[in-house]
Protein backbone atom coordinates (compact mmCIF):
# COMPACT_ATOMS: atom_id res chain seq x y z
CA UNK A 1 0.00 0.00 0.00
CA UNK A 2 0.99 3.52 -0.67
CA UNK A 3 2.47 5.78 2.08
CA UNK A 4 0.61 8.81 3.43
CA UNK A 5 1.51 12.20 1.60
CA UNK A 6 -0.19 14.07 4.34
CA UNK A 7 -1.50 14.04 7.19
CA UNK A 8 -4.59 16.51 9.22
CA UNK A 9 -7.01 15.96 11.90
CA UNK A 10 -7.18 14.39 14.93
CA UNK A 11 -9.41 11.63 15.92
CA UNK A 12 -10.22 8.31 18.11
CA UNK A 13 -8.48 9.71 21.27
CA UNK A 14 -8.76 6.94 23.96
CA UNK A 15 -7.06 6.90 27.62
CA UNK A 16 -6.42 3.19 28.90
CA UNK A 17 -5.06 2.91 32.66
CA UNK A 18 -1.38 1.69 33.03
CA UNK A 19 -0.77 -0.91 35.65
CA UNK A 20 2.75 -1.58 37.32
CA UNK A 21 3.09 -5.19 38.10
CA UNK A 22 5.08 -6.49 41.12
CA UNK A 23 7.88 -8.29 38.13
CA UNK A 24 8.35 -4.83 36.86
CA UNK A 25 6.23 -5.18 33.26
CA UNK A 26 3.03 -3.01 32.58
CA UNK A 27 -0.49 -4.31 31.83
CA UNK A 28 -2.88 -2.02 30.35
CA UNK A 29 -6.71 -1.84 30.68
CA UNK A 30 -9.04 -1.51 27.85
CA UNK A 31 -8.87 1.92 25.92
CA UNK A 32 -11.62 4.23 26.83
CA UNK A 33 -12.77 6.55 24.35
CA UNK A 34 -12.16 10.31 24.82
CA UNK A 35 -14.61 12.56 23.10
CA UNK A 36 -14.40 16.07 21.89
CA UNK A 37 -10.21 16.16 21.14
CA UNK A 38 -9.54 19.30 19.38
CA UNK A 39 -5.60 19.61 19.10
CA UNK A 40 -2.54 17.26 20.36
CA UNK A 41 1.04 18.74 20.15
CA UNK A 42 4.10 15.85 21.42
CA UNK A 43 7.43 17.68 21.68
CA UNK A 44 10.41 15.87 21.87
CA UNK A 45 12.42 15.58 25.07
CA UNK A 46 16.66 14.57 25.47
CA UNK A 47 19.30 16.83 24.85
CA UNK A 48 22.14 15.01 22.66
CA UNK A 49 25.41 14.13 24.69
CA UNK A 50 28.37 15.58 22.90
CA UNK A 51 31.69 15.11 23.73
CA UNK A 52 34.39 17.85 22.51
CA UNK A 53 38.16 16.42 21.86
CA UNK A 54 40.88 17.98 18.92
CA UNK A 55 39.03 21.05 18.74
CA UNK A 56 36.02 19.43 17.70
CA UNK A 57 32.74 17.15 18.17
CA UNK A 58 34.72 13.72 19.17
CA UNK A 59 31.71 11.71 19.89
CA UNK A 60 27.75 12.79 19.60
CA UNK A 61 24.73 10.57 20.85
CA UNK A 62 21.02 11.87 20.81
CA UNK A 63 18.67 10.34 23.72
CA UNK A 64 14.83 9.95 24.12
CA UNK A 65 13.58 11.16 27.30
CA UNK A 66 9.92 10.54 25.70
CA UNK A 67 7.94 13.61 24.82
CA UNK A 68 5.78 16.41 26.81
CA UNK A 69 2.39 16.79 25.61
CA UNK A 70 -0.44 19.25 25.58
CA UNK A 71 -4.02 17.90 24.91
CA UNK A 72 -6.87 20.57 24.34
CA UNK A 73 -10.09 18.54 24.49
CA UNK A 74 -13.71 19.93 24.75
CA UNK A 75 -13.72 18.42 28.56
CA UNK A 76 -11.58 16.21 31.35
CA UNK A 77 -14.11 13.18 31.19
CA UNK A 78 -14.90 12.24 34.74
CA UNK A 79 -13.52 8.36 34.66
CA UNK A 80 -10.54 10.09 33.80
CA UNK A 81 -10.37 12.00 36.64
CA UNK A 82 -10.89 9.58 39.19
CA UNK A 83 -8.94 6.43 37.39
CA UNK A 84 -6.27 8.46 36.77
CA UNK A 85 -6.02 12.04 38.42
CA UNK A 86 -6.87 10.49 41.65
CA UNK A 87 -10.23 12.69 42.45
CA UNK A 88 -12.78 11.24 44.49
CA UNK A 89 -16.53 11.52 43.37
CA UNK A 90 -19.44 11.17 46.33
CA UNK A 91 -23.12 11.83 45.43
CA UNK A 92 -22.10 13.31 42.18
CA UNK A 93 -19.48 15.44 43.58
CA UNK A 94 -15.76 15.86 42.25
CA UNK A 95 -12.93 16.13 45.36
CA UNK A 96 -9.56 16.94 44.61
CA UNK A 97 -7.08 15.87 47.04
CA UNK A 98 -3.34 17.64 47.13
CA UNK A 99 -1.88 14.35 48.59
CA UNK A 100 -2.97 11.26 45.99
CA UNK A 101 -0.27 10.09 43.51
CA UNK A 102 -1.41 10.20 39.45
CA UNK A 103 -1.66 7.16 38.00
CA UNK A 104 0.10 6.25 34.63
CA UNK A 105 -2.02 6.02 31.16
CA UNK A 106 -1.87 5.13 27.66
CA UNK A 107 -2.71 7.68 25.27
CA UNK A 108 -4.26 6.43 22.10
CA UNK A 109 -5.28 8.04 18.96
CA UNK A 110 -4.83 8.79 14.73
CA UNK A 111 -4.35 11.37 12.28
CA UNK A 112 -6.09 11.14 9.45
CA UNK A 113 -3.99 10.88 5.49
CA UNK A 114 -4.96 11.01 2.03
CA UNK A 115 -4.53 7.08 1.98
CA UNK A 116 -5.43 5.64 5.51
CA UNK A 117 -4.67 7.02 9.28
CA UNK A 118 -1.90 6.81 10.95
CA UNK A 119 -2.56 5.21 14.30
CA UNK A 120 -0.73 5.72 17.84
CA UNK A 121 0.25 4.92 21.00
CA UNK A 122 1.74 6.38 23.74
CA UNK A 123 2.81 3.63 25.99
CA UNK A 124 3.48 5.58 29.71
CA UNK A 125 1.84 9.05 30.64
CA UNK A 126 1.90 11.12 33.24
CA UNK A 127 -0.76 14.16 33.43
CA UNK A 128 -0.66 17.53 35.55
CA UNK A 129 -3.68 18.45 36.92
CA UNK A 130 -5.70 20.41 34.05
CA UNK A 131 -6.06 23.97 33.33
CA UNK A 132 -9.32 25.92 34.20
CA UNK A 133 -10.38 28.71 32.60
CA UNK A 134 -14.00 30.19 30.95
CA UNK A 135 -14.95 33.68 30.29
CA UNK A 136 -18.27 35.11 30.44
CA UNK A 137 -20.57 34.71 27.45
CA UNK A 138 -20.97 37.72 24.85
CA UNK A 139 -23.37 38.14 22.25
CA UNK A 140 -21.54 35.16 20.16
CA UNK A 141 -21.12 31.31 22.29
CA UNK A 142 -17.26 30.50 22.02
CA UNK A 143 -16.66 26.91 23.59
CA UNK A 144 -13.55 27.29 26.05
CA UNK A 145 -11.16 24.50 25.41
CA UNK A 146 -9.58 22.62 28.54
CA UNK A 147 -5.76 21.81 28.65
CA UNK A 148 -4.03 18.61 29.53
CA UNK A 149 -0.11 18.76 30.31
CA UNK A 150 1.68 15.60 30.32
CA UNK A 151 4.73 13.34 29.70
CA UNK A 152 5.56 10.42 27.72
CA UNK A 153 8.17 8.62 29.47
CA UNK A 154 9.83 5.68 27.63
CA UNK A 155 8.00 2.44 29.29
CA UNK A 156 10.22 0.80 32.77
CA UNK A 157 9.98 -2.37 31.31
CA UNK A 158 10.88 -1.82 27.39
CA UNK A 159 12.04 1.32 26.86
CA UNK A 160 9.86 1.86 24.18
CA UNK A 161 7.98 5.55 23.91
CA UNK A 162 5.66 4.71 21.51
CA UNK A 163 4.25 2.95 18.45
CA UNK A 164 2.22 3.20 15.23
CA UNK A 165 0.40 1.75 12.47
CA UNK A 166 1.00 3.17 9.05
CA UNK A 167 -1.18 2.43 6.67
CA UNK A 168 0.87 -0.86 5.63
CA UNK A 169 0.49 -2.26 9.26
CA UNK A 170 -0.70 -5.65 9.14
CA UNK A 171 -4.84 -4.89 9.31
CA UNK A 172 -5.89 -7.07 12.24
CA UNK A 173 -3.29 -4.65 14.21
CA UNK A 174 -4.52 -2.25 12.43
CA UNK A 175 -8.08 -2.72 13.02
CA UNK A 176 -7.59 -3.73 16.46
CA UNK A 177 -5.63 -0.83 17.87
CA UNK A 178 -8.49 0.93 19.75
CA UNK A 179 -9.79 -2.13 21.24
CA UNK A 180 -6.52 -3.40 23.19
CA UNK A 181 -3.29 -1.47 23.96
CA UNK A 182 -0.99 -3.20 21.05
CA UNK A 183 2.76 -4.36 22.08
CA UNK A 184 4.99 -5.56 20.26
CA UNK A 185 5.40 -9.05 19.78
CA UNK A 186 7.96 -11.26 21.22
CA UNK A 187 10.87 -11.76 19.19
CA UNK A 188 11.43 -15.23 17.36
CA UNK A 189 14.76 -16.20 17.81
CA UNK A 190 16.71 -17.29 14.37
CA UNK A 191 17.39 -21.14 14.18
CA UNK A 192 19.50 -21.62 11.05
CA UNK A 193 20.07 -20.02 7.63
CA UNK A 194 21.08 -22.00 4.13
CA UNK A 195 22.76 -20.27 1.24
CA UNK A 196 22.06 -21.17 -2.59
CA UNK A 197 23.16 -22.16 -4.40
CA UNK A 198 25.95 -23.88 -2.33
CA UNK A 199 28.90 -23.65 -5.16
CA UNK A 200 29.09 -22.39 -8.59
CA UNK A 201 31.79 -22.04 -11.85
CA UNK A 202 31.66 -18.43 -12.48
CA UNK A 203 34.04 -16.90 -15.42
CA UNK A 204 36.10 -13.46 -14.03
CA UNK A 205 33.69 -10.47 -14.41
CA UNK A 206 30.67 -12.36 -14.23
CA UNK A 207 28.08 -12.04 -11.03
CA UNK A 208 26.03 -13.82 -8.97
CA UNK A 209 23.47 -13.33 -6.38
CA UNK A 210 23.15 -15.78 -3.74
CA UNK A 211 19.68 -16.34 -1.85
CA UNK A 212 19.46 -16.83 1.63
CA UNK A 213 17.24 -18.47 4.07
CA UNK A 214 16.46 -17.73 7.58
CA UNK A 215 14.55 -20.01 9.34
CA UNK A 216 12.21 -19.90 10.93
CA UNK A 217 10.10 -17.16 7.96
CA UNK A 218 8.83 -15.07 10.52
CA UNK A 219 12.18 -14.32 12.79
CA UNK A 220 12.52 -10.88 14.27
CA UNK A 221 16.00 -10.56 13.27
CA UNK A 222 16.74 -11.47 9.50
CA UNK A 223 20.04 -9.07 9.72
CA UNK A 224 23.24 -10.83 7.93
CA UNK A 225 26.56 -10.49 7.06
CA UNK A 226 28.78 -11.59 3.95
CA UNK A 227 32.49 -11.93 3.74
CA UNK A 228 34.64 -13.77 1.10
CA UNK A 229 37.99 -15.63 1.97
CA UNK A 230 39.72 -14.81 -0.74
CA UNK A 231 39.13 -11.32 -2.17
CA UNK A 232 41.12 -11.27 -5.04
CA UNK A 233 39.05 -13.99 -6.06
CA UNK A 234 35.57 -13.28 -5.51
CA UNK A 235 34.03 -10.16 -3.94
CA UNK A 236 30.67 -10.42 -1.96
CA UNK A 237 28.61 -7.47 -0.80
CA UNK A 238 26.04 -6.72 1.86
CA UNK A 239 23.40 -7.86 -0.31
CA UNK A 240 25.34 -11.17 -1.26
CA UNK A 241 25.87 -10.12 -4.74
CA UNK A 242 28.78 -11.83 -5.99
CA UNK A 243 31.48 -10.59 -8.50
CA UNK A 244 34.32 -12.70 -9.77
CA UNK A 245 37.52 -11.27 -9.92
CA UNK A 246 40.21 -13.63 -11.28
CA UNK A 247 40.86 -16.97 -11.58
CA UNK A 248 40.61 -19.20 -8.39
CA UNK A 249 38.78 -20.58 -5.53
CA UNK A 250 37.01 -18.72 -2.91
CA UNK A 251 34.37 -19.63 0.10
CA UNK A 252 31.37 -16.90 0.77
CA UNK A 253 30.24 -17.22 3.72
CA UNK A 254 26.82 -15.92 5.44
CA UNK A 255 26.37 -15.11 9.11
CA UNK A 256 23.18 -14.10 10.92
CA UNK A 257 23.18 -11.57 13.63
CA UNK A 258 20.92 -13.59 15.80
CA UNK A 259 22.90 -16.26 16.96
CA UNK A 260 25.80 -16.35 14.56
CA UNK A 261 24.28 -19.08 12.62
CA UNK A 262 26.69 -19.56 8.85
CA UNK A 263 26.28 -21.44 5.93
CA UNK A 264 28.73 -21.03 2.96
CA UNK A 265 28.69 -21.30 -1.40
CA UNK A 266 32.37 -22.59 -2.71
CA UNK A 267 32.87 -20.56 -5.57
CA UNK A 268 35.41 -21.61 -8.68
CA UNK A 269 36.76 -18.18 -11.22
CA UNK A 270 37.71 -19.69 -14.85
Amino acid sequence: MAQNKVKFGLKNVHWALVTENSDGTLSFGKPVPWRGAVSLTLEPQGDPVEFYADNGIYYEEGTNNGYSGTLEVAEIPDEFREEVLGEERVNGVQYERADVQTRKFALLYQFEGDVRATRHVNYYCSASRPTISSTTKTNATEVQPTTLNFTSRPRPDNAFVKAKATPNADIQVYNSWFSKVHEKPADVNVTGISLSPSSATLEVGAKLQLIKQIEPANASNKRVTYSSDNEAVATVDHNGLVTAVSAGTATITVTTEDGGFTDTCDITVQ
